[in-house]
């Protein structure tokens, strides 16, 4: 049975389970960069909804990546979601 990303899941956990597994299976790691949203689905049974975007970059000793989250008054205009959710 698939969770859809609106369930309330433990997003804090979610992504431990995924970095962990991209650490100890190569493959793995290989698909979640190229087909993030598919990989996530079939390990982990997790939808992402129509329209919502992942993208995965692999930081390494001399990439680092800065995540510019939205502006808060652009984040109003989307309907509250209660802490939890990882979308």
């Amino acid at each position: 049975m698939s969770t859809t990303m609106t369930e309330r899941i433990d997003a804090d956990q979610l992504r431990e389970d995924i970095i962990r597994k991209a650490w100890d299976d190569e493959s793995f790691r290989q698909r979640l960069l190229a087909e993030p949203k598919q990989t996530i689905r079939d390990a982990f049974g997790i939808e992402f909804p129509e329209g919502h975007e992942l993208l995965v970059v692999e930081e390494t000793p001399t990439r680092h990546v800065l995540t510019i989250p939205p502006r808060p008054e652009d984040v109003s205009a989307i309907v509250a979601r209660p802490a939890g959710y990882w979308w």
